[in-house]
């Protein structure tokens, strides 16, 4: 795993920025998160799979506690297994209690997925 940190203060928050490469035999995820006070954006490229999930649950068991609002950008998302939805699910019931989280820019083959399953219905999906 690869990891670079870039911190920068704006007077009133600090933005923090992590990018990660997770390689799990030749499937590969990144994730980027960046936090604005309290409001955490993760954006995911590439696999969320039964490889990838894991890595995603750890960043977000390390980052929630301080989180009030999440957001998911799916726009480079290729792909999302069951192991993936489990993950979004586990961080819909936590943030229900919090604040919210939404996910954001799904493209059509993760809208179909989110649809068949019926997670359209349980997540806050936004273009």
């Amino acid at each position: 795993m690869n990891r670079a940190e870039y911190q920068c203060a704006d007077g009133r928050n600090i933005l923090k920025k992590t990018f990660e490469r997770h390689e799990t035999e030749g499937k590969t995820m990144t994730i980027a998160k960046k936090l604005n006070g309290t409001q955490l954006t993760i954006a995911l490229e590439g696999r969320l799979d039964t490889t990838t999930a894991p890595e995603l649950e750890a960043e977000l068991k390390a980052s929630l506690d301080s989180t009030d609002s999440l957001i998911f950008d799916l726009d480079k998302l290729e792909y999302i297994s069951s192991a993936g939805l489990r993950v979004l699910l586990s961080a819909q019931k936590i943030m229900s209690k919090k604040g919210g989280m939404k996910v954001t820019h799904v493209n059509e083959i993760v809208q179909e997925v989110f649809e068949v399953t019926g997670f359209a219905d349980i997540l806050t999906i936004e273009s």
